[in-house]
């Protein structure tokens, strides 16, 4: 498949395309071109101390997860990987479930498209009950396995993914998510770490042969999905500049909504995971909607958490495509080409929603995500674990300190 031919050099507007809905703060407290704004975010002082409130549990919280994690990841990871995997599938769970649950209750949601898709992609949505989810985890060869692309938005993108991924029973410690190498100086990055996620950032060798390294041995090590944002960056002006520059100077298309998406990790992780016998490469397109405070702010992570009182529709388009429609062993150049279409379409997809064409962006769309049950039953279960944890570390450190005084 070739390269599509290159469309005109689009129109500028300051710096932004005139295809793309002009966004900044100042446009967005007068609210946009179209005059009053709906008060998406509650406007408080109180508000605002609540949203920061919770991500500190939130952050509190992956600490939590990650100190979980390394204890067992200490004591079991060279002793029994079994154990280890399991823990390991169970930590992530649990880290990631604050986030889900103020995620619901700030009016977060997921408007999908192409869900049917997505269903026989990532895996039923949930069945009558939440503990046949829990033995699904632990059953070998019961959870769908894919690789995931998606273009990258912003920090918020895999928050906002959470929910809907924790509705297929996909937000597990079985999901192998590439991550900047800044993140390990937070709590998320810790597990990340101990979970063999790739910790990409030290150049583009040196990337490529974490990434192989990550997927060798992928489904003995339980894992199931492993997710790529094949534009090795998150979307913003400046990159978009860069990305039309490259594009104009190798007569390739200008995107106006994704950066050109580079091939390296998708080949090396595809190419891989094939031969271990991976089936499905599932594509995901989001938008955020333009009267948002999420839209064009790639490093607005805070609002997440902030009530909505109304509800905000982040929209995703899900598309399926068997691995031999990718050309894994033909030359780089092919698969470079592949993905390559695979961005136009996408952007294509994204010109159709800002300018308020519908297209498949919006028909069909279904909301989807978790539900409070399964929510519930995995908070209780998390402040089981926490209990047992943090009181036998008590009885240790009593014990400890007893035998210090005695001598």
């Amino acid at each position: 498949m070739g390269t599509p031919p290159s469309p005109s050099t689009p129109q500028r507007n300051g710096e932004r395309l005139d295809s793309r809905p002009l966004d900044t703060s100042s446009h967005r407290r007068n609210g946009g071109a179209g005059g009053s704004k709906t008060n998406e975010v509650s406007a408080s002082i109180w508000a605002d101390l609540l949203g920061y409130f919770l991500a500190v549990l939130i952050l509190l919280n992956f600490w939590s997860a990650a100190f979980l994690e390394l204890i067992m990841y200490v004591v079991f990871a060279p002793l029994c990987p079994p154990i280890w995997h399991a823990t390991r599938i169970l930590g992530v769970r649990f880290g990631w479930l604050f986030p889900m649950l103020f995620l619901k209750w700030a009016n977060i949601r997921l408007r999908i498209t192409g869900h049917a898709a997505a269903a026989s992609a990532l895996g039923t949505m949930p069945c009558s009950s939440s503990w046949q989810r829990y033995i699904d985890l632990f059953t070998p060869g019961k959870l769908p396995r894919a690789l995931i692309m998606i273009n990258h938005l912003s920090w918020a993108d895999s928050f906002v993914l959470s929910p809907w991924l924790h509705a297929h029973n996909s937000v597990n410690g079985d999901t192998c998510w590439p991550i900047w190498r800044g993140f390990l100086n937070m709590p998320l990055g810790w597990i990340a770490y101990m979970s063999e996620c790739p910790v990409l950032g030290y150049g583009k060798e040196v990337d490529l042969k974490t990434i192989r390294k990550s997927v060798s041995r992928f489904f003995q090590r339980r894992m199931t999905k492993f997710f790529i944002f094949p534009e090795g960056a998150v979307f913003r002006d400046s990159m978009r500049q860069k990305s039309h520059e490259y594009a104009q100077a190798k007569n390739l298309p200008l995107l106006n909504h994704c950066l050109l998406p580079k091939h390296g990790a998708l080949l090396e992780a595809g190419r891989e995971l094939q031969q271990q016998g991976m089936e499905t490469l599932v594509d995901l397109t989001m938008a955020y909607p333009p009267d948002s405070s999420l839209y064009n702010a790639p490093f607005n992570v805070i609002d997440l958490v902030k009530y909505h009182p109304v509800p905000v529709y982040v929209h995703l388009h899900v598309r399926t495509f068997s691995m031999r429609e990718v050309p894994w062993e033909e030359e780089e150049e092919k698969v470079q080409q592949w993905l390559t279409q695979r961005f136009v379409e996408k952007d294509r997809f994204l010109d159709d929603y800002y300018k308020g064409k519908g297209g498949v962006m919006v028909e069909g769309g279904r909301e989807e995500g978790p539900r409070w049950r399964d929510l519930g039953l995995d908070l209780f279960l998390w402040v089981g674990v926490q209990v047992l944890l943090y009181w036998g570390l008590y009885l240790l450190g009593e014990q400890a300190v007893g035998r210090m005084l005695v001598r």
